[in-house]
């Protein structure tokens, strides 16, 4: 379709969302097996942390602590 429009009008350059190009590059790359394992890994040190009041605080009390959150879908 952008060919069509990109050869009838001479001034006209289409060019795709890069959002959207980003997002694909992205759901390639968590395909690859060694980033699932990464990424199951840094989930499971997560849910460790996140499971125990104990382990959470002690986290927090880091100075350099971000906030833990679970993997959701977007």
């Amino acid at each position: 379709m952008w060919r069509q429009v990109e050869e009838k009008y001479d001034l006209i350059n289409c060019i795709g969302c890069s959002a959207h190009g980003f997002n694909l590059i992205i759901s390639d790359i968590v395909k690859i097996d060694v980033i699932k394992n990464v990424i199951r890994f840094a989930q499971a040190i997560v849910k460790e942390i996140r499971d125990s009041p104990l382990r959470l605080a002690k986290y927090r009390e880091s100075d350099d602590a971000t906030e833990l959150k679970y993997a959701v879908k977007t």
